[in-house]
């Protein structure tokens, strides 16, 4: 969820400085491997337990949930979007 928050912040600053942002993905939907180490360093949205295939949101989902819901709310661009971390919401956990 770190990784979302500086991201989207960082990314903010840049359009607020006039960079022609046009979309953001997450890097991964699913837990998976990395060829570099293993399934040691989980950077899904959502948890995989590969051996029952389960599938469970992280809180980083959560979090991107409400980051792009607040952006369809207000039907702003990206740079009116003010990053959850600097309005205190990030650290709420549920």
């Amino acid at each position: 969820m770190a990784y979302l928050e500086t991201y989207t912040a960082a990314m903010h600053d840049a359009i607020s400085a006039g960079a022609d942002v046009r979309g953001y993905f997450a890097w991964s939907l699913l837990d998976s491997f990395e060829w570099g180490a293993g399934y040691t360093n989980p950077f899904g949205l959502v948890h995989v337990d590969f051996e029952t295939q389960k599938r469970t949101p992280k809180s980083s989902a959560r979090w991107y949930a409400n980051f792009v819901e607040q952006a369809r709310s207000t039907q702003a661009s990206p740079a009116a979007v003010t990053p959850l971390r600097r309005r205190g919401v990030a650290n709420r956990r549920g």
